[in-house]
């Protein structure tokens, strides 16, 4: 069956075949519906920030989402090796 990544790409085809680039995406894309589909997964990280957002890992990098609210707001996707709370605390000052 399908998923909703392979439809929006147009990969129902196992003959084709996608970049490294449109894989990439289409693993974001796979866990914006994770989390859209249980906003509940994700984790509190409170030794990175106070604010009310949760983190969910997608290879080495973080999506930080909003799950208070429905659809659930995704925050950032940031490279995990980051300073995360200084990158958390520049983008809540904005």
């Amino acid at each position: 069956m399908p998923t909703a990544t392979s439809m929006a790409f147009g990969t129902t085809s196992p003959r084709t075949r996608l970049t490294p680039a449109d894989q990439w995406i289409g693993r974001l894309f796979d866990a914006f519906d994770a989390i859209g589909n249980t906003p509940g997964i994700g984790h509190k990280r409170e030794d990175l920030t106070a604010s009310p957002v949760l983190f969910w890992p997608v290879g080495s990098y973080l999506v930080i989402y909003r799950a208070t609210s429905r659809p659930v707001e995704i925050v950032a996707v940031t490279q995990g090796a980051r300073d995360i709370p200084a990158f958390l605390q520049r983008r809540f000052s904005l």
